[in-house]
């Protein structure tokens, strides 16, 4: 298992899709900006940042400010700051 430094979470990626009556699914142009992820784990809270997600939240991030791992599946590392959105 992998488990992310502080400052960091890990996710796995989702397909865009609709949840209820919101539609999640990102327009042409904007397919390549941002993505949606599972949180599988959270690294530990720094001196000045607090993990805003906890394991098992959908979320959406900025797509080119992760980094791509392969341990069996493939999953991204992405800090904090680079987490964008809750989706509930």
């Amino acid at each position: 298992m992998i488990k992310p430094l502080a400052g960091y979470v890990l996710v796995q990626d989702e397909e865009p899709r609709k949840i209820g009556a919101m539609d999640i699914t990102p327009d042409e142009g904007e397919k390549d900006k941002n993505v949606i992820g599972l949180v599988v784990e959270c690294g530990k809270n720094t001196d000045s940042k607090k993990c805003p997600v906890k394991k098992g939240d959908k979320v959406v991030y900025k797509k080119y400010t992760s980094n791509e791992v392969e341990v069996g599946e493939v999953y991204r590392i992405i800090e904090f700051d680079n987490l964008i959105a809750l989706i509930k």
